[in-house]
C-alpha cells in the first residue's frame, strides 16, 4: 500500500475548517489572544488542538487542560505542557498564576503558545513538534544523490473547460530500475486562477495502465487500479515533506505508475489554459521505515431523503486489529472522503472501550477540497485497539434515497490512514457491508454469530439443505412447501438479516458453489419470508 502527504512528520493541518469549542477560551487567561506561531499577528483559536481552528487531535496543553477539569488551575498554570522551558502561565500572560475566571486579575501580554513548542527551528522543539516547521515556511531537509531520480508529473498545456469544476487526470510512469523512497513533492504552477488543488494517486503494481501523455476527464474518486492516495497540494499546505526516518516505497517491487489528478474551477467560463503539476523527489538510500496506507470503507449503505443528519458507521474492530497489527503503528495523516451530502466525519481511536483520541474530526465537510489531517505528533495505535469511523450526511434537499457509489450523485464513506512501519499492519483494509465488518471473517472466521467455514461445512454435511435446494429450485414462484423450508433455513445466523444479503453481493469475489446453490433456492421465497417471517411456523432452529 502506498501513500503519503506532508506526512510522517505529521503536521496537523485540516483542509476543511473545524469550529473549535469557543466556550473553553473563556476559561483561560487571554484565551482569545493566543498567537499563531505559524503566522505572526494571527490568532490560534483552538489552543488545545494542533489545528488553529480547533481541528485535529488534542495537543499536550489540551490534555493537561482536560485533566484539570477544563479549568485554569495553579497546577496547570505552573506546568510546561509543550516542553519549551516556559510555564503555561508565563506563555499566556499569567506568570504568577493569580488569574481566575471569577476574579480576572490584570494580565500581562501573551508571549507564546502553551501547546506548541517554540521556536520552531530550535532543535528541542523540532523533536517535540515532529521535526517540522510551520506550513507557510516549510522547506524539506532532504539529502539525495545526484543520480537519484525526480519525476515531473505535469499536464501538457491544456484548455480548461468552462464550468464550475472539472477533474483532469493523467497517468505517469515512475522509474523502476531500483528501490526508491519518495521523500518530497513540490507543486508546479502554471495558472493559479483556475487551479483548485492537485492529488497524486499510486497505481497497483500488479496492473499496467496505458500512458497516453494527454489528460482525460476523471471522477473525483479515481477508479481501480489507481486509488492509493500519495499526496495532495492545496494553498494551505503547499509542500510535502516526509519525516527523515520515513519514506514511501516505489520502484522494483513497488509502485511504478501514478495518476496526477487536477481540479480546475472556472465558473466564469473564461478562456484559460493550464499546465500545472507536481515535482516528485526520490531517494535510493532507503529510510528506516516504509509507510503504508490503511483504508476504512463502508461499501454498502443507503441514505434516506429528508434527513439533516444521517450517520454511517465503519471501522476496524478490536478482534481484527489484534490479529492484523503485530506491533504498534503510528498514524501520521488521515484523508476523509465523502461526496456532496457529507457534513462531518470522525475517526476515533478506542482503547479498552474508551475513546482516547481522534484520528480526524472534520466538521463542515467541503467535498471540493482535500479534507486532510496531518498529525504533528504521530498517534500510536496498538494491537487490540479499535478504530471507528462515523460519517454524517445531510439529505434534506433530496427527494429520493442516495446509494453508496463512486458517481457524483452517490455517496461514499471512506477514510485513508497513513501509518508506519508498513510491515507492522498486515492487510490494512477494513471494509464494511452495512453493519458487518468483513475483516472479522478473514481474522476470527465469523461475525454476528455466523462462523463462515462451519456453515460451509454444514452445507455439505446436512441433508436438509439438499432437500431445500431440490424443493425450491424447481420454480421461480414461492410454494407453501418451499416457504416452510426457507423459514427453517433462515433461522441460521449466517442466513439472517445483512449476512443473508452479503452472500449475494459483489464483495464475495468467488463464492462457494454450495452457498450459491442454496441462495438461489432461497430467493423465490425471500420477499414473502421477509414480509411474514413472524407468521411462518417454525419447528425449531436448524443447528449447523
Amino acid at each position: 500500500m502506498v501513500s503519503f502527504q506532508c506526512l510522517l512528520f505529521g503536521i496537523i493541518c485540516v483542509i476543511g475548517i473545524v469550529r473549535c469549542f469557543e466556550i473553553y477560551q473563556y476559561e483561560l487567561p487571554n484565551g482569545f489572544n493566543i498567537p499563531n506561531p505559524c503566522d505572526p499577528g494571527a490568532i490560534w483559536n483552538g489552543v488545545g488542538h494542533y489545528g488553529p481552528e480547533g481541528q485535529g487531535p488534542i495537543n499536550q496543553f489540551g490534555k493537561d487542560f482536560l485533566a484539570a477539569g477544563k479549568r485554569w488551575t495553579k497546577k496547570l498554570c505552573r506546568k510546561d505542557s509543550d516542553g519549551d522551558g516556559k510555564t503555561n502561565g508565563e506563555e499566556i500572560g499569567d506568570p504568577f498564576c493569580r488569574w481566575t475566571k471569577e476574579t480576572p486579575n490584570r494580565l500581562q501580554a501573551v508571549k507564546s503558545h502553551p501547546g506548541i513548542c517554540e521556536p520552531w527551528d530550535n532543535e528541542i522543539c523540532r523533536r517535540k513538534n515532529g521535526s517540522v516547521v510551520c506550513p507557510n515556511t516549510l522547506k524539506c531537509e532532504v539529502t539525495t544523490k545526484k543520480t537519484d531520480p525526480t519525476v515531473t508529473a505535469r499536464l501538457p498545456l491544456t484548455r480548461v473547460p468552462k464550468r464550475n469544476f472539472t477533474y483532469a487526470c493523467m497517468v505517469v510512469n515512475i522509474p523502476a530500475d531500483d528501490h526508491y523512497h519518495l521523500v518530497e513533492a513540490t507543486p508546479l504552477f502554471y495558472n493559479r486562477r483556475v487551479l483548485h488543488h492537485m492529488t497524486i494517486y499510486a497505481c497497483d503494481p500488479k496492473f499496467i495502465v496505458r500512458v497516453s501523455g494527454r489528460p482525460f476527464e476523471c471522477p473525483k474518486v479515481t477508479t481501480a487500479p489507481c486509488q492509493e492516495l500519495v499526496t495532495t497540494y492545496n494553498p494551505d499546505f503547499p509542500i510535502t515533506c516526509l519525516h527523515e526516518d520515513v519514506g514511501i516505497y516505489f520502484g522494483l517491487n513497488g509502485t511504478k505508475q501514478i495518476v496526477l489528478q487536477v481540479l480546475w474551477s472556472n465558473p466564469s467560463g473564461l478562456e484559460y489554459l493550464d499546465s500545472s503539476g507536481m515535482l516528485l523527489k526520490f531517494s535510493s538510500a532507503l529510510r528506516p521505515h516504509t509507510a503504508g496506507f490503511a483504508t476504512i470503507d463502508s461499501t454498502v449503505f443507503q441514505i434516506p431523503p429528508g434527513i439533516p443528519s444521517y450517520p454511517v458507521v465503519g471501522g476496524c474492530p478490536r478482534k481484527c486489529n489484534i490479529m492484523r497489527i503485530n506491533q504498534e503503528v503510528k498514524i501520521t495523516m488521515v484523508i476523509s472522503l465523502m461526496h456532496k451530502l457529507g457534513r462531518n466525519q470522525t475517526v476515533e481511536l478506542i482503547r479498552n472501550g474508551t475513546v482516547i483520541n481522534y484520528l480526524t474530526r472534520i466538521e463542515n465537510f467541503d467535498p471540493n477540497k482535500p479534507n486532510v489531517v496531518r498529525h504533528l505528533n504521530p498517534i500510536q495505535v496498538l494491537p487490540g485497539d479499535s478504530i471507528r469511523m462515523i460519517c454524517e450526511y445531510n439529505s434534506t434537499n433530496m427527494a429520493t434515497p442516495v446509494n453508496r457509489g463512486l458517481g457524483e450523485d452517490q455517496e461514499i464513506c471512506r477514510a485513508q490512514l497513513l501509518y508506519y512501519p508498513r510491515k507492522n499492519w498486515d492487510n490494512p483494509s477494513c471494509l464494511g457491508f452495512k453493519h458487518v465488518p468483513l475483516c472479522l471473517f478473514e481474522t476470527v472466521g465469523g461475525a454476528m454469530g455466523c462462523h463462515y467455514q462451519d456453515f460451509l461445512d454444514s452445507l455439505q454435511r446436512e441433508a436438509h439443505y439438499n432437500t431445500t435446494i431440490a424443493t425450491c429450485s424447481l420454480s421461480n414462484t414461492c410454494s407453501a412447501a418451499c416457504l416452510h423450508l426457507v423459514s427453517k433455513e433462515r433461522q441460521h445466523p449466517c442466513l439472517r438479516g445483512e449476512l443473508y444479503e452479503l452472500w449475494n453481493s459483489k464483495l464475495i469475489g468467488q463464492p462457494d458453489p454450495r452457498l450459491v446453490n442454496l441462495y438461489k433456492a432461497l430467493v423465490p421465497c425471500a420477499e414473502l419470508y421477509e414480509q411474514n417471517a413472524h407468521l411462518v411456523p417454525s419447528r425449531g432452529r436448524i443447528r449447523p
